[in-house]
């Protein structure tokens, strides 16, 4: 079993896939700009030294770019709220999930334990480190579906056909794992002490969709 996932090659072919593969939507094309240029100020250490006027617009153009990605995913989350507070059943709940990963070109998710697991006894504690590790890929390069608003407890919806953990993995999550909606599940550390993360991992393996295993060290070099 492999403790590594593969790395995009560079920032450049990235958005290249990004311009090739994806709906063409503003909040995709953004985040492409602004990992490009931050890779290359990553890349070259110096170039403050070397080329300060070359830094200067890089480091602008890097600042413009993540200004309005977060204006984007601001709207984006708005609009996604928007729609759950509309959702009444867990079917309607995949339909949302569908269109969100549709309409931004996420390809992947993260598996993270959150109720069976975790490092925290508190499901909270737990979401937050989940999306910690899910910023982490995306800083790998990874189109990263975030689950976390779809959990039932974030939902904040009283209806008598949702609140089943069971249930939601029969018309929610196995469903959209067998959709190939998202081409990578990625398995955080610990997912074998979590139920919920071994089935996911088991439907995942069983529709085709390609899983890969998180760094054990991952905190250490985020």
């Amino acid at each position: 079993m492999s403790s590594e996932f593969p790395k995009p090659e560079s920032a450049l072919a990235m958005r290249a896939d990004v311009r090739r593969d994806l709906p063409a939507t503003q909040l995709t094309l953004l985040r492409a700009v602004a990992w490009e240029e931050l890779a290359a100020r990553r890349a070259q250490k110096d170039l403050e030294t070397t080329d300060p006027g070359l830094f200067q617009m890089l480091s602008q153009a890097s600042v413009i770019a993540q200004q309005q990605v977060h204006e984007a995913e601001a709207a984006h989350a708005k609009m996604r709220a928007e729609k759950l507070a509309e959702v009444r059943t867990y079917e309607q709940l995949l339909a949302v999930a569908i269109w969100e990963i549709e309409t931004q070109g996420f390809d992947t998710m993260a598996s993270v334990p959150i109720y069976t697991g975790g490092k925290s006894p508190f499901p909270k504690e737990n979401m937050a480190h989940a999306e910690m590790f899910m910023l982490y890929l995306s800083s790998r390069g990874y189109r990263v579906w975030n689950q976390i608003p779809y959990l039932d407890e974030n939902l904040q919806i009283d209806s008598e056909h949702m609140k089943n953990i069971r249930e939601k993995f029969v018309k929610f999550f196995i469903p959209l794992m067998q959709s190939r909606k998202l081409a990578h599940l990625i398995m955080m550390p610990g997912w074998e002490k979590s139920s919920g993360c071994t089935t996911e991992h088991t439907e995942a393996q069983g529709s085709g969709t390609q899983v890969q295993y998180g760094r054990e060290d991952w905190e250490s070099i985020y």
